[in-house]
């Protein structure tokens, strides 16, 4: 305060007054006390201080001790405002005590137990299941501009994103919506210098605001984007461009290995290239619409990376994912290893061209004897009706109770023929 007075004398003139006056209108408004017991002192700390140290470090400090039953009643001065509870005052005596003086000693107490995290433990298996398929996992902001948020999904029906009251930058200005602007921009910047096969995902949150409160509704998602060359550039593969199937495929895989049983629809989804997109439906008592895959639309793409053709993405909802599985495992589908033969038969089916043939599987998987079913070659053309199409499919037999015989087979062929007619219209082909 002295050298502020000399200093104003010196530079603005004046006369300065004599003496000083205080003024402290909070003063007497702060805790007057706290009380310090000794045995407390013991159990935060872990060792006894002698009554003697503890009062030299608290007086030195400016603190007025009054002894009582089980320690001291210490007197808190105006100027320790941050002093309010016991461990204050503990945590100065530990300080000026010296940290170096407290002896090693091991844990007095039990260690807690791990809680165990669901969500994250699903996170992160669905994550190993992509990187086992050859995907590479990223990582981005959650705060993204208001264009990205809103620009990758087209769709009107999703509340506007949550905007930041003090953002960094404006490509940080809003929490985003969907993780699909984020990958695709990955996907397509590190396809202008990859020469080979890019696959790329990320799982995170994704934030909607709500009308019930402030806190916004978090989802946990999953986008892939794949763009380029099915396989590197190698004189053993030729140079065929990613496809729907080869997303599809991953996708399978996945699901499969978590025991999520799904059905593919064709439908026309904001974001996806009309005509070249399904969404993924579980298989429960109560279908619900679980992801999309697809084509991503030309100008969606193009506002990412103009050079590339296409690229395809997958879109899933992992919290909806999380919920069908549970707490399963692989291993709780075990079935044991059958020691009889299998049997196979092709059905060449002529079906209308609109229908899914993963109708067509679904009926042939459900028969008892049928352990798999699989397409391997559809046919448009001579031979066949106009807005027909021809569907070889090859069917998997085999029994866990003995070897099955021609007649058993041929049992089992006629009643999958006979749902084929009844429910999907389908004829075996001449």
């Amino acid at each position: 305060i002295r050298r502020c007075v000399a200093v104003i004398l010196e530079v603005a003139g004046g006369t300065a007054c004599s003496g000083l006056i205080d003024e402290y209108p909070g003063r007497g408004s702060e805790q007057a006390h706290v009380e310090l017991a000794k045995s407390h002192i013991k159990r935060v700390m872990g060792v006894e201080y002698e009554d003697s140290l503890v009062e030299s470090i608290l007086g030195s400090l400016g603190f007025d001790l009054a002894s009582t039953d089980d320690g001291w009643r210490v007197e808190i001065p105006y100027w320790r405002s941050d002093i309010t509870i016991p461990e204050d005052l503990i945590e100065e005596i530990a300080r000026i005590g010296g940290y170096d003086n407290l002896a090693t000693t091991n844990l007095a107490g039990a260690i807690p137990t791990s809680v165990g995290q669901p969500a994250g433990a699903f996170r992160r298996r669905v994550a190993d299941l992509l990187v086992a398929e050859g995907l590479q996992q990223m990582v981005s902001y959650v705060a993204v501009s208001q264009s990205r948020s809103t620009g990758c999904t087209d769709d009107s029906s999703l509340p506007l994103p949550l905007t930041i009251e003090n953002p960094v930058s404006s490509d940080h200005s809003t929490l985003r919506t969907t993780l699909r602007g984020n990958v695709i921009e990955a996907a397509a910047r590190n396809s202008r210098t990859w020469r080979a096969p890019v696959a790329m995902f990320e799982t995170g949150k994704v934030f909607h605001a709500v009308d019930e409160g402030p806190l916004p509704d978090e989802v946990t998602m999953l986008v892939a984007v794949l763009t380029g060359t099915r396989s590197a550039l190698s004189w053993h593969s030729d140079d065929a461009q990613i496809n729907f199937y080869d997303v599809k495929g991953i996708a399978e895989n996945m699901l499969e290995s978590l025991g999520i049983e799904v059905e593919w629809r064709a439908i026309d989804a904001p974001g996806f290239k009309p005509g070249a997109c399904a969404e993924i439906v579980a298989r429960t008592r109560k279908p619900s619409v679980i992801g999309h895959c697809g084509e991503v639309t030309p100008e969606l793409w193009a506002g990412f990376d103009p050079s590339k053709q296409n690229g395809f993405m997958l879109e899933l909802n992992v919290d909806s994912m999380e919920k069908l599985v549970g707490d399963k495992t692989k291993g709780d589908s075990y079935s044991a290893y059958i020691r009889y033969p299998e049997s196979h038969r092709d059905l060449a089916l002529v079906m209308d061209v609109g229908t899914p043939v993963g109708h067509a599987l679904r009926i042939c998987g459900q028969n008892k004897l049928a352990k798999s079913a699989t397409v391997f070659d559809v046919y448009e053309g001579e031979g066949v009706s106009g807005g027909k199409k021809s569907v070889a499919i090859r069917v998997i037999y085999q029994s866990d109770s003995g070897t099955l015989t021609a007649k058993q087979v041929d049992r089992a062929e006629s009643q999958i023929v006979k749902r084929l007619e009844r429910e999907l219209g389908a004829t075996l082909r001449d």
